[in-house]
């Protein structure tokens, strides 16, 4: 099961996170999440992205950064 949540930030909010759980961080824009091999991410990222894309055409005024984590082997 994946639970994710949309929350307002900026990046350089971010200053920290759990090393032991993973190698490194970065914010991607939808497009750049869109645009990475769906085998690379959560399996449910992609459809997650276009959801949320979807709510940003309907006219809400969002500006979409996503924060991806790279998980320990």
């Amino acid at each position: 099961m994946s639970l994710w949540y949309v929350l307002q930030s900026s990046a350089g909010a971010i200053t920290s996170f759990d090393e032991g759980e993973f190698e490194a961080i970065k914010w991607l824009s939808p497009q750049q999440v869109l645009a990475e091999p769906a085998d690379t991410l959560d399996p449910h990222m992609h459809r997650f992205t276009r959801k949320v894309m979807s709510v940003v055409a309907c006219g809400w005024s969002l500006s979409l950064r996503f924060l991806l984590g790279s998980p320990r082997a």
